[in-house]
């Protein structure tokens, strides 16, 4: 006997039911099921460091304190190169005219012994010293006042003493002038220039009356530094 095949299609109503139940439970559970919520995963980085640079090290040198500067020491010019002396500079200040020496009888008789007298064998004698010897207010600032220094010995440098040597006559002229001691560059020929133009002295006397007498004057020439 062959068995009868089951009867699906009599119970479909019933799987039917039970199918959508199932699904609908299905449904539901998925609904209600909670899931683990996970938090997103944040990575946290280290913060990125500066790159750090590092300079080389220069090392400035301080400044090197100012020296003051040193005064500049003035070199003086030789003689020969100094020219800056003016032919008419104030006679009062370069040249110095000393009054006669002829008071020292050690002078006198040294500066008479080395000039030749001119004048002897004439009648009236020539004295070296007179009781009241010659005089004259005159003389000096003549000599201030008409004396020049000679350019030669401007330019040289050159300084000192021109010894004048000459006779007071009885009525004062002045005669016989001469260097007995010079220095040259001029300065002799100068001191022989004035002497020989100046004003007439006062004669010397001896015992009361009037005499020929040798005088020695001193003209120094000095420049002004």
């Amino acid at each position: 006997m062959k068995p009868q095949p089951f009867p699906w299609y009599r119970q479909r109503s019933l799987f039917f039911s039970i199918g959508l139940v199932t699904s609908l439970g299905l449904v539901i559970c998925a609904f209600e099921m909670r899931t683990a919520v996970t938090e997103p995963l944040v990575m946290v980085l280290p913060p990125l460091e500066e790159p750090i640079f590092t300079a080389p090290v220069t090392q400035l040198e301080p400044p090197k304190p100012k020296l003051p500067e040193q005064p500049r020491q003035e070199t003086k010019k030789p003689a020969a190169e100094v020219v800056e002396v003016d032919d008419w500079f104030p006679l009062d200040s370069t040249l110095l005219v000393e009054p006669p020496i002829v008071d020292d009888p050690a002078v006198a008789i040294a500066l008479t012994a080395a000039v030749p007298d001119e004048t002897l064998g004439q009648e009236e004698p020539i004295i070296d010293f007179a009781d009241e010897q010659p005089q004259s207010d005159r003389f000096y600032p003549w000599l201030q006042k008409k004396l020049r220094y000679p350019d030669r010995a401007q330019r040289e440098q050159i300084s000192g003493t021109v010894y004048v040597q000459f006779v007071v006559e009885k009525d004062g002229a002045l005669t016989d002038v001469q260097v007995a001691k010079g220095i040259g560059y001029g300065c002799d020929e100068e001191a022989l220039r004035v002497v020989r133009s100046a004003p007439a002295w006062q004669p010397g006397r001896q015992r009361g009356r009037p005499v020929r007498v040798r005088m020695v004057v001193p003209i120094r020439f000095t420049l002004r530094r």
